[in-house]
């Protein structure tokens, strides 16, 4: 569970760092962090990968426009976090009952690090769920959007609590690694930040200042979907990359959907690509549909570079539905782009 999976929560890893508390409620504590955009708060703090994922506050946006977008969203990066939080309890009581009486020092290591994790994932996924709704309640000024943002915030300061108080017991009070205070202290140490943080989100909730109010119809779907597990859409399609490009020479690209159904198919393809360069924009082009497929092409004057290129399409059901293919798998193991190099002759 780490902060590559964790687009709203920081750009610092959580080893060695320990991670020190964002805040949802901007001014309620000073950022931590130096290197994210202002306003400097959990809700908009840059993804590791804001091609693929969208921030708290662009999310909440899409979703109380009723707006599709391709990007993972924070509330899909909260589910993936409880399934694998889920799925490591399961598989350490497993392997408990497996051990029996017999258990190693090996194991009980492995088991501390591994509650330890669980207990980062549950924080963090309960507490995108509250930034998504803390962020439509200040859109909205919905009650029940306020109401859940604070339940779901408590709920991820009681995951902190219980999993800092066990490493309590397994730790040295004071894990550091250099003379960075971040990398000082404690998971205990840093509990008082957050609970500062939940305390400021329950006084602006009682506050009488009133929050924007624009679109409070809106709200109610937005919260629906900032509770609720997410599908994501799929259809059956594939794509062939070439081998390698010329550079200089337009770059031919297909996506064959020729099994899909006219109702099955997307209404438009978007093909979006980049030279392998992370200092560089995304460039997107619309691609053209003919006999089952959908095809475009990268301009010559593009693929002239040293550089490799990495592309993905972007699916869209007019307004209502937008999902990228490849997209990650089950396991989130996968490489979710093509990468293609040039010729060497």
């Amino acid at each position: 569970l780490t902060s590559a999976h964790l687009p709203s929560a920081s750009n610092h890893s959580f080893w060695p760092e320990i991670y020190a508390n964002m805040p949802i409620v901007l001014g309620s504590e000073p950022s931590p962090y130096r290197d994210t955009p202002n306003p400097k708060c959990f809700g908009t703090v840059s993804p590791l990968d804001p091609q693929l994922f969208s921030t708290i506050v662009e999310h909440a946006a899409d979703l109380l426009a009723g707006r599709a977008n391709a990007k993972y969203s924070p509330i899909e990066v909260a589910q993936w976090l409880e399934d694998c939080a889920a799925a490591a309890l399961q598989a350490l009581a497993k392997a408990g009952k497996e051990m029996g009486s017999n258990v190693s020092p090996e194991f009980r290591r492995i088991q501390e690090d591994v509650l330890i994790q669980n207990g980062l994932g549950q924080f963090f996924s309960a507490k995108l769920r509250s930034g998504v709704l803390y962020e439509i309640y200040q859109q909205t000024g919905d009650p029940e959007a306020g109401k859940l943002a604070l339940e779901q915030y408590r709920k991820a300061r009681d995951y902190w609590a219980a999993m800092a108080k066990r490493a309590q017991t397994i730790y040295r009070s004071n894990i550091t690694y250099g003379d960075v205070p971040i990398r000082q202290g404690h998971w205990i140490t840093r509990l008082p930040d957050i609970d500062k943080d939940v305390n400021a989100m329950k006084a602006a909730l009682q506050s009488k200042s009133n929050p924007k109010g624009s679109s409070p119809e809106k709200a109610q779907p937005a919260v629906h979907s900032a509770i609720q597990r997410t599908h994501r859409p799929f259809v059956r399609c594939s794509h062939t990359p070439q081998s390698a490009f010329q550079p200089g020479q337009p770059l031919s690209v297909a996506l064959n959907m020729s099994d899909l159904s006219a109702h099955e198919s997307p209404s438009s393809v978007l093909l979006y690509y980049r030279h392998v360069n992370q200092g560089e924009r995304w460039r997107s082009i619309e691609m053209e549909r003919a006999a089952g497929m959908f095809g475009s092409s990268i301009p010559g004057e593009y693929t002239n570079s040293a550089f490799p290129l990495q592309y993905c399409f972007e699916l869209r059901r007019g307004n209502s539905e937008a999902w990228f293919y490849p997209a990650f798998n089950a396991t989130l193991s996968n490489q979710p782009y093509f990468a293609i190099y040039k010729r060497k002759w």
